[in-house]
């Protein structure tokens, strides 16, 4: 299926099967494909997962830089449009749970309004610590980009340098983005899952994520990374099914 948002097409993929719906949001560079392991652990239930551009099949870049709140955006209206398909075949959408890895979880947070279950899956969205080394290299690059020095291109990952500039700007506009203040406004009830082992989003994160969400789980997986819903799927899966297993779903 297709939704476009500022003349970007965006692929999803929607079944209907229950009157609760669980969206799934993946991380940045990812594609809804590797949600599909998560996703496929909930029969019964209506399922919708969303490339988001310029990943998977949603493979066409913005024409100009977009920020976080165009990808809310665009996923509150494909949402709004699962609700509409689910009542045109009979089936009224009562409960909403938003999944969110990584990136996701950014996503996720900001539209927590919208859901009555949020699990962040080693979830962005908080400023990073800085290592003294990582504050001279930022504070470099700003002195380089200043004076117009094409030294700039030497700093960034490599996954960063292949980013066209529009999607460099894109990525700049939402990693700015501190969602501290979105936290203490959630309502819904959520589950916070981190692997000890992760090192992008790391443990302190999800740690400060606790604090800030007031109705809020913290779950550890041991040996868990990045991927924690990939590399400890029993666990992660057990987690949340004890989440929302005295729910009514």
């Amino acid at each position: 299926m297709e939704h476009l948002y500022k003349n970007v097409r965006i692929n999803y993929e929607l079944e209907i099967s229950g009157e609760s719906l669980f969206v799934f949001l993946h991380g940045w560079g990812s594609n809804l494909n590797l949600m599909k392991p998560l996703s496929s652990q909930f029969k019964g239930k209506s399922i919708l997962l969303i490339d988001f551009p310029p990943f998977g099949k949603s493979d066409v870049e913005p024409t100009s830089p977009w920020n976080l709140d165009d990808y809310c955006n665009l996923t509150s209206e494909i949402i709004s449009i699962a609700k509409e398909v689910s009542k045109n075949n009979g089936i009224a959408v009562k409960r909403v749970v938003l999944f969110g890895h990584s990136f996701g979880g950014r996503v996720a947070i900001k539209l927590a309004y919208m859901a009555d279950f949020l699990v962040l899956i080693s979830s962005a969205g908080l400023k990073p610590r800085f290592s003294f080394k990582t504050k001279s290299q930022i504070l470099l690059y700003k002195f380089y980009k200043k004076i117009g020095s094409r030294k700039v291109r030497n700093f960034g990952s490599s996954d960063y340098k292949i980013l066209s500039p529009i999607m460099k700007q894109t990525f700049n506009n939402i990693i700015r983005e501190d969602l501290s203040k979105t936290c203490k406004q959630i309502k819904a009830k959520t589950l916070i899952i981190s692997g000890n082992l992760d090192s992008e989003t790391p443990l302190y994160m999800a740690k400060k994520f606790r604090k800030l969400i007031p109705n809020s789980t913290l779950v550890v997986i041991e040996g868990g990374d990045h991927f924690v819903y990939l590399k400890k799927p029993r666990e992660t899966n057990l987690a949340i099914l004890n989440f929302l297993g005295g729910e009514d779903l």
